[in-house]
């Protein structure tokens, strides 16, 4: 049998084409091809050499190339082959210090669709700052053997089978072990500390809380987000680089179709951390989140939840764009506010540094497009992305608070009603103020798509707010046949949203079922256009057709400023594409206020 260390074949030359939807989650090949290539034995990295790979400006060139030569000379870089009970053989790196002195263990899953080598600078990285790395292809994907686990059990025990296998090549325990996540790494990084006990902290970016939330929240089916998953487990030219099994195939079958549903939840919950969480509390393994305002595969709330329980040092950071997308270009190795707050967090918990962590607030959130931006002569192209024509010059606000909770400092409830003055253009729409109305009924045709949607891709959609270019809406051209829309006043100061809107509304179905897909924008009057700040999908099922029903709809949470001479728009539609609609077409929803029970919006501010 071929010794589990020894060396396999060149990855560096391993074809990867990967798919549409999440082909950017980690460094890009050209990135990452030639930096394991100079890391090979004998290999020369030279400045010139690291500029013609991987096109790097000279000075990055030169800084890289001078860290493989410090690492060469502490350091060896092998493939890693892990080897489990059941047959299945793990693929991975290993970055290894060649002295005998103990030292912590990071550990790195890759993410879902992508090859582990996307995330060979980040360890490379890692290394350079005194630990071993593995980082390893979870099962099922690639060269990796066996089905995707979806993050259960079989998971689980592979992230414990890294650490094994980390130990005995070094022939010594780690000092410490650390899990180091994005995306599908994430969750298994965070089942890792709740199931194993040698973990002693956790970097989790762009990973989920509640699976079950992420693919069923308020019973409505996130349809986009996981066709998008299921794409991502073939090239674009149609090669499989991810296999399921029979029954995962079976139950997420089952999902697209909305049949089997609470055996869909059970089985979703399984693979939730947020499940485990009392685990990891009864050893208070530090845990570092990082999520998105407009993630549209695993929403901020139920990233909330999970943060909320979690009783040990903790700290969240909450960026603006969509999945993997502010912590991508740390990935490639660039400096980036979200990865190097992962090493400095790793660096407290496993290496001892006092280097403040510990002192730091719980909470960290950048703004909604607060940055400043000059146009480009000439847009870039950024694959599955659409063209960048805006340079950010200057960075987008952090704020920092103590804990979720400082983060909201005054609710103001703004109610629905008739406008006092109608619109020329649009005559339909309602007024958001301060003030019960009287009782008003507004009727919109059920089903039938309003001309908009929160994302036009899951994922790439949002990912191009963080490099400046969020969508822009022209709210005059929303169909108000299909959508009701209420709006406040122009505003004669700036509103800072802090966190989660709340909407309160009676409606009445003419059908059995119905979806409500809530938004709030942030219009400019003058020219006509506006951006998203949030919305939230919530799904009726099996009730009684034209009898009211009161409801409330907790939106995502946001941090987002609308400046004065703006207004703030809700919008209330039954179809939007990224989800499963279950408003029969053609049929009636009625949104309606009572002075008794008004409808109204719970606005929380700064």
């Amino acid at each position: 049998m071929q010794d589990e260390y020894e060396q396999q074949a060149d990855p560096t030359t391993l074809p990867v084409t990967p798919t549409v939807a999440l082909s950017r989650i980690g460094a890009p090949q050209a990135a990452w091809e030639p930096l394991l290539a100079a890391l090979r034995p004998g290999a020369a990295a030279t400045a010139d050499s690291i500029r013609t790979a991987a096109g790097l400006p000279g000075e990055l060139a030169t800084d890289l190339a001078a860290d493989i030569e410090g690492f060469a000379r502490v350091a060896v870089w092998e493939r890693a082959t892990i080897r489990r009970e059941d047959g299945v053989v793990l693929d991975g790196g290993f970055w290894r210090h060649r002295d005998d002195r103990p030292r912590p263990l990071v550990v790195i899953p890759s993410a879902w669709g992508a090859p582990w080598q996307a995330f060979a600078i980040l360890a490379f990285k890692l290394s350079l700052q005194g630990y071993h790395v593995l980082a390893y292809q979870p099962r099922g994907f690639f060269r990796s053997g066996g089905f995707i686990g979806v993050c259960g059990e079989e998971d689980w025990r592979d992230a414990s089978a890294a650490i094994d296998w980390a130990t005995r090549r070094t022939g010594a325990e780690p000092t410490k072990v650390g899990f180091f996540g994005d995306s599908y790494g994430a969750g298994i990084s965070c089942m890792a500390a709740a199931h194993d006990p040698r973990v002693d902290a956790v970097v989790a970016l762009s990973g989920w809380s509640d699976l079950a939330a992420c693919m069923y929240g308020n019973s409505t089916r996130r349809i986009r987000a996981f066709q998008a998953l299921l794409a991502a487990t073939k090239t674009q030219d149609g090669q499989t680089i991810g296999h399921l099994d029979a029954a995962t195939q079976a139950l997420l079958d089952d999902f697209f179709v909305h049949r089997n549903m609470d055996g869909v939840t059970a089985w979703a919950a399984v693979r939730s951390p947020v499940t485990h969480v009392d685990a990891i509390n009864a050893r208070r393994v530090p845990i570092l989140i990082g999520g998105h305002w407009h993630e549209t595969l695993c929403p901020v709330n139920q990233t909330l939840d999970m943060f909320h329980r979690l009783t040990g040092p903790k700290r969240l950071l909450l960026s603006i764009g969509d999945h993997s997308g502010a912590e991508l270009p740390g990935l490639a190795g660039l400096p980036n506010r979200v990865v190097d707050e992962g090493y400095r967090w790793l660096a407290h918990h496993l290496l001892g540094e006092e280097n403040g962590v510990d002192t730091l607030p719980q909470v960290a959130n950048e703004v909604m497009f607060t940055y400043t931006t000059v146009p480009l002569p000439v847009p870039i192209t950024v694959p599955n992305l659409p063209p960048i024509s805006r340079l950010i010059v200057r960075p987008a606000d952090v704020e920092e608070r103590k804990a979720w909770a400082d983060v909201t400092g005054s609710t103001e409830r703004l109610h629905l009603k008739p406008a006092s003055r109608p619109d020329f253009l649009h005559p339909k729409d309602g007024e958001l103020s301060q003030g019960v109305a009287a009782t008003w009924e507004r009727p919109f045709t059920a089903g039938a798509d309003a001309g908009f949607t929160a994302a036009e891709n899951p994922v790439t959609t949002g990912t191009a707010e963080v490099y400046g270019a969020p969508v822009t809406y022209r709210t005059r051209w929303f169909d108000r046949q299909n959508a009701a829309v209420w709006k406040t006043p122009v505003l004669p100061a700036a509103k800072s949203v802090r966190g989660t809107p709340r909407l309160h509304l009676t409606f009445t179905p003419s059908a059995s079922s119905a979806t409500l897909v809530a938004y709030l924008f942030d219009v400019n009057p003058v020219l006509g256009t506006a951006r998203i700040i949030t919305h939230e999908p919530k799904t009726f099922l099996d009730v009684t057709p034209n009898e009211p029903i009161t409801t409330d709809i907790d939106l995502q949470a946001a941090a987002y400023d609308i400046p004065a001479g703006h207004r703030l728009m809700l919008v209330v539609s039954s179809r939007d594409q990224l989800y499963a609609d279950a408003s029969i077409d053609r049929t009636e929803i009625a949104v309606r206020s009572t002075a008794a029970d008004p409808t109204y919006l719970d606005l929380p501010l700064s």
